[in-house]
Formats: C-alpha cells, structure tokens, sequence
C-alpha cells in the first residue's frame, strides 16, 4: 500500500522539539523537514548545473555505475539520465557555481542541526549525488559501515535527500518502508545488502511486506532524512518529462571509524561539517585526475588504459 501524505497532514515533528524529532527518527527510520533549505540557493544549484554541466558532453564526471567515469546520457526528454557522485571531487574552476551552490545545501546548517541533533556529535558528509531525471532505484537498504546503535539515533549512517526544485508526483517519489529499519527482512544476506539475492529479499519485503510504503511530498528545500537501514527507493516515473533536480548526501558520525573510505582522500572542512574527498586533492597524481576529467577526457581516457598496464604513480591517493 503507498501512502502519500500531503503537507498539511504531515505529522513530523518539528527539528526545534530535539527530543520528539530524535524519538520519531528512531521509531520509523526517517523523518521529513519542511522548508529546511532556502528556495534561493536551490534555485542557484539547479541554474549552475543547466549552465555549467548539463551541456557539458565532454567531460567525465563519477557515476554509480561501470565505467567508474562516464560522459553524460541524456534521458528522451533530454534530462541527465545518472546521477553525478561525490560532488566534492569535480572541478571547482570549471563548475564554480553548481559545485559551491550543491556543497552550500550539503552542509547547510539546517542539515548539519538536524544530522548532529540524530548522531549527538559532529558528523561527516562521506558521499554526496546529483540527481537530474528520474533514475530507477528499486526498494533497497544501503551498506553501512560501522555499528549501529552506537549513537542516539540507532544509525551507523544517515541518507539526507534534498529537493531542489518542487517534485512532481510523476517524476518518480522518494519512498521508504517506515519501521523497516528495525525489521529482518527474510532470506536476507546481513553482510552484503548489494548482493543480488538479498535485493531480491528487499524487493520481496517491500511488495509483499506488512509495511506501508510512504512517498511524501516533496517541495523545494525540504529535506528527507532516513537510517540507511530503512528500505527505500524510488517509484516509477510517469510523467517522464519532469526533472528531479535533488541532492543527496550520506553522513557518519565524526567519532566513526569506516573501514570503506579508509584510502580515499584527504578530509576538509566546509560550513562546521567535515567533507570527505574520494580523489586526493593533496598529491599532483590526484589533482591531475580532477583536470583530465573535466578538461582533457581523452587524454585522462587513454592514460586509464595505460593504467592497466603499469602501476599509478605512488602516492595518487585514489587516483582517477
């Protein structure tokens, strides 16, 4: 059953009542803050990504899928069809605006009041993606490092979902599985959610499930938090010629040690919160990966090839 609450009926507790907001949070594995981000900066975000990357066809920019880098493919009614990754490591000189406007909601401190309020300390923005069109996301639970529980929130990570323009309902809305957090699904695999046979299991639990299936409303500079432990997704597009400009970010607690990122580059910090680079701005391989990418892709695509053949320069961090 998809549950799909307007804003007027929303019951979230507001971020000011810590105590209510912490305690909803635990309970049903997300939480929505309305009005969190300032309309301003969203529309600034979305207007530097039409001027400076969505009609970028050269450059090579990180996406969730093999190749690691990949130039733009553009959905039929011309949308960015996958999401950009890590929006700390593209080039600052060449996307000034979309890069500084996107990391400003990231580490907004809204978001940074709502994420400290959930961890109780300090957190880390680990990973962070750019959504332009709709991309199909089935019901799924993200891999988290670390131990839950550790925390107030119950969470070992937490998703932030940042709506940068008003989402129409037949883009294809954010959904989650209230509660599911707290929920074994069966025939799951607990070390490996990635694995095909235990996204299959989730797939299962969220169609068949005794869960409802929520889909908010999402409008401009509202923020959707949930426990990467929660089942979530995203619905079918039906209206395929709407955007889903959105943001996403993926936070820790400072105080956490996760193994995965332990070779990426190096930490930052940006607006209170601390930034983690998966390219290694420190050392010449690093920032020469960054330039290739966005200014000479050919060139950045044959010294990959080189790459097969010979190791990368030591001390390249994560390299290209």
């Amino acid at each position: 059953m998809i549950t799909e609450p307007s804003e007027a009926s929303d019951a979230y507790p507001a971020l000011t009542d810590a105590a209510a907001f912490r305690e909803y949070f635990q309970r049903e594995g997300y939480v929505v803050v309305r009005h969190a981000l300032p309309s301003a900066l969203c529309t600034e975000a979305i207007d530097g990504f039409l001027k400076e990357v969505h009609l970028d066809t050269r450059a090579l920019f990180q996406r969730a899928t093999a190749p690691r880098y990949q130039r733009h493919v553009y959905t039929g009614a011309g949308h960015m069809h996958c999401p950009i990754m890590n929006l700390p490591d593209i080039s600052s000189r060449r996307y000034p605006q979309f890069k500084g406007a996107g990391m400003a909601l990231l580490t907004d401190k809204v978001v940074r009041r709502a994420l400290e309020t959930l961890f109780g300390e300090p957190v880390r923005l680990v990973r962070s993606m750019y959504f332009d069109g709709h991309e199909p996301s089935c019901a799924h639970r993200d891999k988290a490092g670390g131990k839950p529980g550790a925390n107030p929130s119950g969470a070992a990570m937490i998703g932030a979902w940042i709506a940068a323009e008003d989402i129409d309902p037949g883009a294809g809305r954010f959904f989650v599985l209230p509660g599911s957090h707290l929920q074994q699904v069966p025939g799951k695999i607990p070390l490996d959610p990635r694995s095909a046979r235990c996204q299959a299991a989730v797939a299962d639990f969220a169609a068949r499930g005794p869960l409802p299936l929520v889909a908010p409303s999402m409008g401009q500079g509202d923020l959707l938090l949930w426990n990467s432990m929660t089942i979530h997704g995203s619905l079918p597009a039906t209206a395929p010629q709407c955007s889903r400009r959105s943001f996403t970010g993926y936070y820790t607690s400072r105080s956490q040690i996760d193994d995965r990122h332990a070779g990426a580059g190096a930490s930052v910090m940006m607006g209170g919160m601390e930034i983690l680079h998966h390219s290694d701005h420190r050392t010449l391989a690093g920032r020469a990966a960054i330039l290739l990418r966005s200014e000479y892709p050919g060139a950045y695509t044959v010294l990959r090839r080189l790459r097969h053949l010979r190791p990368w320069p030591a001390g390249g961090g994560t390299g290209p």
